[in-house]
Parts: structure tokens; sequence; C-alpha cells
């Protein structure tokens, strides 16, 4: 789910039923609610020069009651990215999205096994 090029569509692509992917959507909610969700803060107010992040504060701040996972979920997947791990750090260096669901991302992907087998099935290793 974390990953910004397979999100659900992974899941969909191993012939999950769309009851299971609810599921594992919820367990991600809940999780995010519970440890990640309340560490967001309001962003600062984007200068009226930097219409780029005006676009990207409007795009995290505009889902329902502020949740930037729900809103990550529903954009398309990012159609390259080969390493999830150097994108969600570059997204938190930029502070495109809320420090806490990037943190959420780079501490489920750097699980350990995680990143190795999402490596394993799109490789030839």
């Amino acid at each position: 789910m974390m990953h910004p090029m397979f999100k659900t569509a992974f899941l969909r692509s191993m012939g999950w039923p769309e009851e299971w992917i609810e599921n594992v959507k919820m367990i991600v909610q809940n999780i995010w609610e519970k440890n990640y969700q309340k560490k967001t803060q309001e962003p600062e107010a984007p200068s009226q020069t930097d219409s780029l992040h005006e676009i990207d504060d409007w795009r995290y701040n505009n889902g329902s009651e502020n949740d930037a996972l729900q809103t990550y979920l529903a954009l398309e997947p990012v159609l390259r990215c080969e390493d999830p791990i150097e994108y969600w750090v570059s997204q938190q260096n930029t502070q495109i999205v809320p420090a806490p669901l990037a943190q959420m991302a780079l501490e489920y992907l750097g699980a350990p096994g995680v990143y190795f087998f999402i490596f394993c099935l799109y490789t030839d290793f």
C-alpha cells in the first residue's frame, strides 16, 4: 500500500478479492489514525510565488478531515519508482507530503524483508 508505484494495484494483480483489499486498507487506515495522523500539523501557508507548493498543499489538505493517507491512496500510482525508500525520503525532504505520512511509509517499507520481497517480485533476482 505504501509503495507509490503499486498501492492496491499490486494486491489486485496477485488476484486478491476486493474484500481482502478493503481489509488491508482498513488495517493501514487504523495504523495511520492510531500512530501517525495525530502528528500531522497544519502546513504553513505557501507564498504567492510558490504555486507548485500551493498545489501540493491543496492535494494533501483537501481530503476527508485532512487525511493525508486517504489523499495519497486516492492519487494515481507513480508511474516509475524503482526505489520507494528514496521516493519517500525525497517527499519528506521537500515537504510535499506531511512528515507523518512519509514517516509511516519509511517505517513500513524499511521493515526487514518488505522491500526485498517487493524487489524479488519485480526483478530477475
